[in-house]
C-alpha cells in the first residue's frame, strides 16, 4: 500500500516473468596497487576481467545451460575498485575501454543476459571535488566525520593503512544524483545501472544549524531516484533495497536471508522474500564469498526463500590482489566454480520453484520448516520440506527427510 500511494510508482506488479533460475554475478573488473620503480613509489593499474574476458566467461555459462544472468560489472571505471566521486567518470583502459564495453553490453542484451554496471553511491574513498572531505562527510552526533576503515577478516580489525571511507552527507544525495547522471549519460548513454548504497544504507548528518534525520535521508534517496529515471537511467539493479526503494528495482541482490539476529530471537522468517517475490528477480548472499556455510546450505537456502543464485567472479585468478587492498577476494577463479554454478541451477530447474509464486512459509521444528510454492494459471501447487538439522527429520505418513536437506512432500 505505501508503494502504491505513490502517484508516479514504476514497480511492475508482474514485473517478474522468468521460469528458470536467473544467475547473479558480479565480476572484478580493473583495480590499482602501490607499487614502487627504483624506490620511487607509485600507484599501478591491472585488471582481473577484461571486457574480453567477461565475454568468455558469459560464453561459458551459456554453455553449460544457464537461460539468464544478472551481471554487475564492478570495477569498470579508470579508478578501478576505489569508490570515487562522480564529477569525471570514464571507462577504464585496463579493461578494454568504452568502445569494447558497449559493444558487449548491446550484444548479449537479446540473449537474456543483463550488464549493469556497478558504482557505489553512498561511500567514498576519495571525491573529485574540492573540498570534497570536509564538505560532503556526515558528522555523527559529536560533530565528527563519519567516517571508516575496511574490515579485515583474517585479522579482526579495521586495516587503516588502507584508504578511509567518507559517508556522504544527506543533504547532497540529489545533487550527486544529478551529477552521476549527467557523467554517466555522457560517458555510456544506457539504461542499466548497479547501485550499492542508495537504496539500501541510511545515514543522518548532525552538522550543526544543518541537522539532517534518517527520515529525512529517505525523502533525499526518493528523490535521488527520480533525478535517475528522468535522465533514463531506469534499469537499476539495487543491493538489498529497503521498502521505500522498490518501486524503482528491476531486480535486487545481495538480499539476506534472514534477520540479523542481533535482538533476542528464536528464528526469522523470509518476509522480504514472500513480499517481493514475483515482482522482481533477487538473489541472496555470494555462494563462493561465503561458502564456508557449504553449497548443500545455499541451495537450501535458494529453495526457501525462492532466491536466485549468485557467484563472485573473476578471470584471472585472485592471487594477483595478495599484496593489495583487496586481499578478501581470494575465492573469485570463475574456473573453479562453473560446475557448481551449473549443478545448481540444474537442480533448482527440476524444482519447477520460478514458474511459481512463493506463497507460504511455515516452522515445523527447530531448523525444520516448509515452504509452498504455487501457480494459479498452471494450478500448480508445490511443497518443500527443508531439514537443517543434523539427524533425520520424519514428516506426516512417516516421510523422512534427510539431515541437511529437502523433500517435495
Amino acid at each position: 500500500d505505501l508503494l502504491l500511494s505513490r502517484s508516479h510508482t514504476k514497480i511492475n506488479i508482474n514485473g517478474d516473468t522468468t521460469d528458470k533460475a536467473v544467475l547473479d554475478l558480479e565480476i572484478l573488473g580493473s583495480y590499482s596497487y602501490k607499487d614502487n620503480f627504483l624506490g620511487i613509489g607509485y600507484t599501478a593499474k591491472d585488471s582481473l576481467t577484461t571486457v574480453d574476458q567477461l565475454q568468455t566467461i558469459i560464453d561459458e555459462i551459456l554453455n553449460i545451460g544457464i537461460s539468464g544472468a544478472n551481471i554487475y560489472y564492478h570495477g569498470w571505471r579508470s579508478e578501478g575498485l576505489k569508490n570515487v566521486s562522480f564529477k569525471n567518470i570514464s571507462v577504464s583502459n585496463e579493461i578494454g575501454g568504452k568502445k569494447k564495453l558497449l559493444k558487449l553490453i548491446n550484444e548479449y542484451n537479446s540473449k537474456n543476459i543483463s550488464i549493469y554496471p556497478q558504482l557505489e553511491f553512498l561511500e567514498y574513498q576519495k571525491f573529485q571535488e574540492s573540498f570534497g572531505r570536509s564538505h560532503y562527510t556526515a558528522r555523527d552526533v559529536g560533530g565528527s566525520y563519519s567516517t571508516k576503515y575496511p574490515y579485515e577478516l583474517n585479522s579482526n580489525v579495521f586495516n587503516k593503512k588502507a584508504d578511509e571511507i567518507m559517508v556522504l552527507s544527506p543533504a547532497y544525495y540529489t545533487a550527486f544524483a544529478t551529477t552521476l547522471a549527467k557523467e554517466y549519460s555522457k560517458t555510456l548513454g544506457i539504461q542499466t545501472l548497479s547501485l550499492t548504497g542508495l537504496g539500501s544504507q541510511l545515514s543522518g548528518n548532525y552538522r550543526k544549524n544543518k541537522t539532517i534525520f534518517k527520515s529525512g535521508a529517505v525523502e533525499e534517496q526518493i528523490e535521488s531516484f527520480d533525478i535517475l529515471y528522468e535522465n533514463g537511467i531506469n534499469q537499476l539493479a539495487l543491493k538489498a533495497p529497503y521498502y521505500y526503494a522498490l518501486e524503482f528495482v528491476s531486480n535486487a541482490y545481495d538480499v539476506p536471508y534472514q534477520s540479523t539476529q542481533y535482538e533476542i530471537l528464536d528464528y526469522s522468517i523470509p518476509f522480504y522474500q514472500l513480499v517481493v517475490n514475483g515482482l522482481f528477480d533477487y538473489s541472496g548472499e555470494s555462494i563462493n564469498a561465503n561458502v564456508e556455510k557449504g553449497l548443500q546450505e545455499h541451495l537450501m537456502k535458494c529453495i526457501e526463500t525462492g532466491s536466485n543464485p549468485a557467484f563472485t567472479f573473476t578471470y584471472d585468478d585472485s592471487s594477483e590482489l595478495l599484496l593489495t587492498d583487496y586481499n578478501s577476494y581470494y575465492y573469485t577463479l570463475y574456473t573453479r566454480w562453473l560446475s557448481d554454478v551449473e549443478n545448481i541451477c540444474d537442480t533448482l530447474n527440476e524444482l519447477n520453484i520460478y514458474s511459481c509464486r512463493l506463497a507460504k512459509h511455515e516452522r515445523l521444528d527447530e531448523n525444520v520448516y516448509k515452504v509452498t510454492y504455487m501457480n494459479d494459471t498452471t494450478a500448480t501447487k508445490i511443497e518443500i520440506v527443508l531439514n537443517y538439522q543434523r539427524i533425520n527429520w520424519t514428516y506426516e505418513n512417516g516421510v523422512v527427510i534427510p539431515a541437511k536437506s529437502y523433500k517435495i512432500v
